[in-house]
């Protein structure tokens, strides 16, 4: 058995641990400040926003968000259903309800028609006062239709950029989109800070307000003044160094994870028991993580199966995520479904797509999961 080839391992060089081990006078705060004011304004110009705030995770940065766009309890919040769980529990941080609505065949996100039939049901007084809509493994949402919906219902929209950082659509960072948008820095993402997040937005008040919560609320005086809850969400200014080298060199990591996608397309480009997803029309994927659809009308074959022949032979693959109406904490919540993401939940897997996966690497999972079908 070889050695183990991972889903999305971090992509950290040599160089990048070397720069941070010579890091001089990095005991100052001012030192410290620096590294933090850089990544951030390097990380607005590059998703073509005014204002980025640089935390914890990215999950922090949902909840700083709502508080900033003033969800509070009681309130609803629409959340696509086949997303990661985080999404949906930063709603409830705020003591708001997410409300659950189903995925598009294509690519996997949010399905705009559903939500707009959704919203004509829904009397005004019940109407949700935001909407989540979450970028899918590198895939993104449709961003123009869901803004016509949102505005013509007075909604708030939080645009939930974790797995996309670097993706286009219709040649704009996603990022750009809505009141404000949320970015991971989580180990196994495009670009890693092996934990962080942040908040980007083009409205400076609300930057400010999630800069203040974020700082555990403290007052601009001479001594520790606290107005209003707070939060320790801050990155690590060590951290943020190290996504600086990350950033510096994102444009050739993410044409690595775009050639594995397409290397993965060739193999299974005639194979009639399964597909690769592509991208839709409006968009650039990032290819964060490859995902593989089994065509279960041609034979009854589980992901379950695949999966386990992947890890005998010492590949890491795992489900998509399990959607939110099915999770248990969530059973009593509203859902508008239409089947879509139950079946892409039963029929799909991830497949490795790290940045130094080997076309060798690639041919021998891609034959293997071929293989387990002829026998």
């Amino acid at each position: 058995m070889g050695q183990r080839i991972f889903l999305s391992p971090s992509n950290i060089t040599e160089k990048e641990v070397i720069r941070l081990v010579q890091i001089e006078n990095f005991t100052d705060p001012s030192m410290q400040k620096i590294s933090i004011d850089k990544f951030e304004k390097d990380l607005a110009l590059y998703n073509s926003v005014n204002y980025c705030v640089s935390l914890s995770s990215g999950t922090a940065a949902l909840h700083l968000g709502l508080v900033a766009l003033g969800i509070k309890k009681g309130d609803k919040v629409v959340v696509p259903t086949l997303t990661f769980a985080a999404t949906a529990f930063a709603v409830k941080y705020v003591g708001a309800e997410p409300v659950f609505i189903d995925a598009n065949s294509d690519n996997w996100t949010i399905d705009p028609n559903l939500l707009e039939s959704y919203l004509k049901k829904c009397p005004q007084s019940e109407r949700p006062k935001a909407l989540i809509p979450v970028d899918l493994f590198g895939r993104t949402c449709d961003f123009e239709s869901i803004i016509e919906i949102c505005n013509q219902f007075e909604i708030s929209i939080l645009t939930d950029a974790a797995e996309s950082f670097g993706s286009r659509y219709k040649g704009k960072s996603t990022a750009v989109f809505g009141e404000g948008s949320i970015l991971s820095f989580n180990t196994n993402k495009i670009l890693t800070t092996l934990g962080g997040g942040a908040f980007l937005t083009n409205n400076f008040k609300i930057a400010e307000k999630v800069r203040y919560l974020s700082n555990q609320a403290r007052d601009k005086v001479d001594w520790y003044e606290h107005k209003n809850i707070g939060f320790n969400y801050r990155l690590s200014p060590i951290l943020a160094v190290l996504g600086q080298s990350q950033l510096e060199n994102i444009d050739s990591t993410i044409q690595k994870r775009r050639e594995n996608h397409n290397e993965y397309l060739k193999y299974f480009e005639d194979f009639q028991q399964a597909y690769i997803i592509k991208d839709s029309i409006w968009e650039k994927s990032n290819n964060w993580i490859t995902n593989i659809r089994f065509n279960k009308s041609k034979r009854s074959f589980e992901p379950s199966k695949i999966r386990n022949i992947l890890e005998q032979n010492n590949i890491e693959s795992r489900f998509v995520w399990k959607p939110l109406h099915q999770q248990p904490i969530f059973k009593h919540n509203e859902s508008y479904l239409n089947g879509v993401s139950d079946k892409i939940f039963e029929q799909s897997l991830c497949l490795p797509s790290g940045t130094h996966l080997s076309k060798d690497q690639i041919s021998y999972i891609s034959n293997l999961i071929k293989k387990a079908y002829e026998s």
